[in-house]
């Protein structure tokens, strides 16, 4: 079954749109494993890699020094609380070094992470360019006038407003997916045809996620609605419909 056959024309659009990439601890600790060298070694291009993953896991995950430890015991390359205690801080010291930051990229392109208290993470992509309108520029000019800083500092905080939405549509769209798999998996697999982001909503509000269930209890409800209050219901609906059909 394709994805926009599983998750539906809505949600399948949406993460078309936003490009959603998720990646949970496990997913870390599989990689911290899957890099392990075939023999033991201190050469940067293993150690780099794994005190970046080891970051990720305390300060992203909030695991303790201890529960990182414990993952090395029975491997070769078992470390005990103190390494991971040193190594969690080597990418806070490490992150203007080129040779570090060579070392990390393919894994920062897998796993992505803002690291707390840090200087600054610089790649530089000769690719990325891009041109500024005179209304943009103004903006940018206004700015950081306003802010009473640098137009290179408004710059780095405009995008940084701008990351940090994109974060919390990340989230709002994971916790989406995560409602329609449920739904999918209360009606056999398939998301029900006519479906829409109102009925999702509805659903999760009254936790029934069978669609012959969920359509069994909103004709009990409308029992009780006036003919003037369900033609209201009707055409918030048919709105919330003609929403959904519009391209983004």
């Amino acid at each position: 079954m394709s994805l926009k056959a599983y998750f539906g024309p809505f949600l399948f659009k949406i993460m078309i749109k936003y490009n959603l990439t998720f990646y949970t601890d496990q997913d870390v600790i599989n990689e911290l494993k899957n890099i392990f060298p075939k023999t033991k070694t201190r050469k940067r291009t293993y150690v780099d890699p794994r005190n970046y993953l080891i970051c990720i896991l305390i300060y992203k995950f909030n695991y303790t020094e201890q529960s990182v430890a414990d993952l090395f015991k029975g491997t070769k390359f078992q470390i005990d609380r103190s390494t991971v205690a040193h190594a969690k801080t080597k990418p806070l010291e490490l992150i203007k070094d080129s040779g570090f930051l060579e070392n990390i990229a393919l894994i920062y392109e897998k796993f992505p992470f803002d690291i707390p208290n840090e200087c600054k993470m610089k790649f530089i992509d000769k690719d990325i360019k891009f041109t500024l309108t005179s209304k943009q520029l103004c903006k940018i000019n206004n700015y950081a006038s306003n802010s009473e800083v640098k137009k290179s500092t408004a710059v780095n905080r405009l995008i940084n407003l701008g990351l940090r939405a994109l974060d919390k549509n990340f989230e709002d769209m994971g916790r989406m997916k995560e409602l329609f798999i449920e739904i999918c998996n209360a009606n056999n697999g398939q998301l029900p045809e006519n479906i829409t982001s109102g009925d999702v909503t509805r659903m999760k509000e009254l936790e029934i996620y069978n669609w012959e269930e969920y359509e069994n209890y909103i004709k009990k409800e409308r029992s009780n609605y006036t003919e003037a209050e369900l033609k209201l219901i009707a055409d918030a609906k048919e709105a919330q419909e003609q929403k959904e059909k519009e391209p983004f």
